[in-house]
């Protein structure tokens, strides 16, 4: 599941629209248009796919527990124990 956002056209921060949906029915989305209420200036704005970006939710992503890279340099790379 992702979100669609839009750049807002008076302060220049991507801003979510409220819309979610998965990649393939953003995909599918006619060049229709649709308004907002933006939370990051207040007014009202008209949105298309044109000028839409689709952004995955990061919740969907489930958290991995990676171990901490070891710094090597140089020729320590290359031994072996």
């Amino acid at each position: 599941m992702g979100s669609i956002t839009i750049l807002c056209p008076r302060t220049g921060q991507q801003v979510h629209t409220g819309v979610k949906m998965t990649r393939y029915e953003f995909d599918a989305l006619p060049l229709t248009q649709a308004s907002m209420h933006c939370w990051a200036c207040g007014g009202e704005h008209t949105w298309s796919k044109r000028w839409a970006t689709f952004s995955e939710d990061l919740e969907a992503v489930p958290d991995v527990d990676l171990p901490a890279p070891h710094l090597r340099r140089g020729r320590e790379l290359f031994r072996t124990r």
